[in-house]
Formats: structure tokens, sequence, C-alpha cells
């Protein structure tokens, strides 16, 4: 009887570190604060705003400091006592390419100059 002799060759290829960095913040306000420079995949963010006033949180992709008449890539409202938890459950996060700068403002447009009394709480998890 003729015995065969099977030869399988694995390959392991390294994946990139999944380690995630967090950052939080109780002092952004109409300036802007960045959060990382170059690519950010963010992954979990969790604001709250302990004030009777409503707040927009503005996320920005840039790479320099961020100016009034930027525009931001998105804006969360958020109401009065009001805590806003997003998980982005896809692979590859919320992706900011050039990087990542926040502000915060009592106004609810882009350009809003509108200082808030109280700053919300910022948690990012990227």
């Amino acid at each position: 009887m003729k015995k065969t002799l099977f030869i399988y060759l694995i390959s392991f290829t390294a994946l990139t570190s999944n380690a995630q960095t967090n950052f939080r913040s109780i002092t952004v306000d109409t300036g802007s604060v960045q959060v990382n420079a170059g690519f950010t995949e963010i992954k979990n963010i969790n604001i709250a705003n302990l004030t009777t006033t409503t707040l927009y949180v503005k996320f920005y992709n840039k790479a320099s400091k961020v100016y009034v008449t930027d525009t931001p890539v998105v804006t969360y409202q958020l109401g009065s006592n009001a805590l806003t938890k997003a998980t982005i459950d896809n692979l590859m996060g919320w992706t900011f390419k050039s990087g990542l700068w926040i502000r915060c403002t009592s106004g609810a447009t882009d350009t809003s100059t509108a200082v808030p009394t109280t700053k919300p709480i910022i948690e990012l998890r990227y």
C-alpha cells in the first residue's frame, strides 16, 4: 500500500496593532482642541452636557488648527442635561484622514462663536 505525505505550509501575517487611545476633556469650547495629529479612527464617543443650555460639539478633519470659518465634518447637538453615546460598530471606525480637531459652541451654525457657559465632558476612544 502506497502512503502519501501531505505537507502544508502556513504563513501568518502580522496584523496592525489594535491598541486604542483615550481622549478626555472638560475644557473644550469655541477654541479648537486637537485630539490627534494625522490619521484617526474613532471607535467610541461619550459626551455629557451638564448644563441647561443646548450645546454643539463639532468634529473637524484637519491637519492644522481649526478656525471659525472651517466647516465641521459632523456636529453633535446635545440637549440640556443630556448624554450622547455612540459606538462605531464597523471595523474601520469613523475616519479622519488629516487629523482630528474638536470645538464646542452654544450656537448651531458652523461659524458660531457663542461660548458655552459650562463645557461638556467629552470622551473619545480612537
